[in-house]
């Protein structure tokens, strides 16, 4: 399971596991803190995104048992409250990361990547004969360096970390370009830079490409028998 929202507001947390599981996250959904404790067992979520202000036991107690018996388990508070001390509070309580409502969603996809991401920043990922470094910033397909500019290297990880899922335009600004509301249009940037990174790890191999658009969703990364 990648990921668990506990939010009390059905149409927030059901367009939240609508919107994830497009980006290709396996997602369970809950509305009390109740519901969540007794499901974490089950569930066994890489990540929560929790809000704090639930009905009966609030946010909080979730978190708790999160740090007493799964403290590798990522967690995003998602709440309307924005004072200082409740930022404070939430994040001495355990959370790794904070975001005050309203928000962008695509703020929260880039949050949630970086949190998955800081489990393992130094493993070597391999996708067929690629391989992709994330420590010396360097990748390799058949064993041969590839040559990719800080931007192309970045989209690669990007697409690395979300090996066989499908990674939308507004993903890759949102990781690599560091924009989550897009005044303009970027897909002709993103997609003459993914022209030239597909060049790069593809054009050795046409008969076994990795990098795939899909028209309309983005683009994914992943070995297809």
């Amino acid at each position: 399971m990648d990921l668990m929202i506990v939010e009390d507001d059905r149409k927030v947390r059901d367009a939240l596991a609508e919107g994830l599981r497009e980006n290709g996250y396996c997602v369970v959904a809950v509305g009390s803190a109740e519901e969540a404790l007794r499901r974490l067992e089950d569930a066994r979520p890489r990540m929560v995104v929790l809000d704090i202000g639930l009905p009966g036991q609030d946010g909080y107690a979730v978190l708790r048992k999160l740090r007493q018996r799964y403290g590798g388990v990522r967690v995003i508070i998602l709440t309307a409250r924005d004072d200082i001390k409740d930022r404070v509070a939430g994040l001495d309580a355990g959370a790794d990361d904070y975001l005050v409502k309203p928000f962008a969603f695509p703020e929260l996809l880039a949050r949630i990547r970086t949190q998955l991401r800081q489990r393992d920043t130094t493993a070597t990922m391999h996708i067929a004969d690629l391989e992709i470094d994330p420590v010396s910033r360097q990748a390799r397909r058949g064993g041969i360096a590839l040559t990719l500019t800080p931007l192309e290297f970045d989209l690669l990880r990007c697409l690395g970390e979300n090996a066989g899922k499908i990674v939308t335009r507004d993903m890759l600004a949102a990781d690599v370009w560091r924009i989550t509301q897009r005044a303009t249009p970027m897909d002709s940037i993103i997609q003459v830079h993914m022209s030239h990174l597909r060049t790069k790890v593809d054009g050795g191999r046409p008969d076994v490409p990795l990098i795939h658009t899909l028209r309309g969703l983005g683009y994914k990364l992943e070995h297809r028998p």
